[in-house]
């Protein structure tokens, strides 16, 4: 499809008209839907990236990608509330799929509730999420709840995946200047 070939290129706009056109042959097919939010998010159109992932909740009410990628959109628009709603709604129907548990996670993060950001991002790695970014927050989340120890077992983590990462690199240096023994 040529519209994953825009979107793969960045050409989120040209990739736009292409994913609609797919969902003219094949409506009752949700990704395509997910696909189409995703690229309008890409272009922080938050209003039309909404609008359609609620049509392909309509389509296929329980996908768990739906759910996550609709909470993911409110995080990133600012809505916080319906996005841990949203994410929420995505683990209650599939509690085994990684990622909102990360999503919920990084919602928690930056409202800084410490204690639910840890929660749901340990539940991602648990589940067998290896991402960058749940282990750099993790180690944040725990020198902010006064566990500097295992702070920093997880800033070590990240530094051992990307130790040029500026994020974790801004990790090391808060560990650093809150954990001073």
């Amino acid at each position: 499809n040529l519209a994953y070939v825009y979107e793969a290129l960045g050409n989120y706009r040209k990739a736009i008209p292409e994913y609609q056109r797919a969902i003219q042959l094949a409506p009752k097919f949700a990704y395509l839907y997910v696909s189409l939010a995703r690229n309008y998010r890409a272009l922080a159109n938050f209003k039309d990236a909404i609008a359609t992932l609620q049509q392909a909740l309509k389509i296929d009410p329980k996908n768990p990608l739906v759910y996550d990628e609709l909470g993911w959109t409110y995080s990133i628009s600012g809505d916080s509330s319906r996005a841990i709603a949203q994410l929420k709604k995505a683990i209650e129907v599939d509690p085994t799929y990684e990622v909102p548990y990360g999503h919920l996670g990084h919602v928690y993060f930056v409202q800084q509730d410490w204690q639910d950001a840890v929660t749901n991002l340990e539940k991602a790695i648990e589940l067998g999420g290896n991402r960058l970014e749940y282990y750099y927050k993790l180690g944040i989340a725990y020198v902010n709840l006064k566990d500097c120890d295992k702070g920093k077992q997880y800033i070590d983590k990240a530094l051992l995946i990307d130790s040029q990462d500026t994020a974790v690199q801004g990790a090391l240096t808060w560990y650093q200047q809150h954990c001073k023994k």
